[in-house]
């Protein structure tokens, strides 16, 4: 394969990620916020499941803490 097929696959491949994204922007918008709340809060429910608390507990606790 020639360096202008790939770079040609990859610039394609490109816009079409970035026109995905731009059109289901309203779409993506929950679930990006979902796992960057995920993301920032495991290390709390991991320090609870260090402590002895169940995975599904912490869970449960930190979710109804939050409320």
């Amino acid at each position: 394969m020639t360096l202008t097929r790939q770079m040609t696959f990859w610039v394609l491949t490109l816009v079409v990620g970035v026109l995905m994204l731009w059109m289901l922007h309203e779409i993506l918008l929950p679930f990006v916020a979902g796992m960057v709340l995920a993301y920032l809060l495991d290390p709390l429910a991991t320090r609870l499941e260090r402590m002895g608390v169940n995975r599904l507990v912490a869970t449960l606790a930190i979710t109804a803490r939050s409320c």
